[in-house]
């Protein structure tokens, strides 16, 4: 239990603590419903091609699910467009749509580190001068 001064209420997190054997055994025990997808082998659900998750896990679901796949390309040419329409650079890269976008973003291997990864430093000294 916690109690959340913002809001003024008792927060109860009853499997806070719980490692993911834990929520299975009760899972199982208990013989609750669950998502069928655990069953061929996915470890996390939330929403497809999620950078929170790996990125051979990211590919994996695009593959899958290919109209989410176009749907973020079709989402990052949109941010191309707007950062050209409103004045703003491309963060010095090559992409010109977002096929290259995406190519990019999950291309990218987390054992290594990107030559053109955005600073974040860098990236607000571009948008606000600062």
């Amino acid at each position: 239990m916690e109690r959340c001064y913002r809001l003024h209420k008792t927060l109860v997190n009853p499997i806070v603590d719980w490692t993911d054997e834990d929520i299975w055994e009760y899972i199982r025990r208990e013989k609750l419903p669950y998502c069928k997808l655990y069953d061929e082998g996915l470890t996390r659900l939330g929403c497809i091609g999620c950078p929170l998750g790996n990125f051979n896990n990211m590919r994996r679901e695009l593959e899958r699910w290919p109209a989410y796949k176009k749907m973020y390309i079709a989402a990052f040419d949109e941010m191309l467009k707007a950062r050209l329409e409103s004045g703003k650079t491309n963060h010095n890269r090559m992409f010109t749509d977002g096929e290259g976008i995406m190519k990019w973003w999950i291309g990218m291997d987390q054992q290594k580190v990107d030559e053109n990864q955005i600073n974040v430093f860098e990236l607000l000294e571009e948008e606000t001068g600062v």
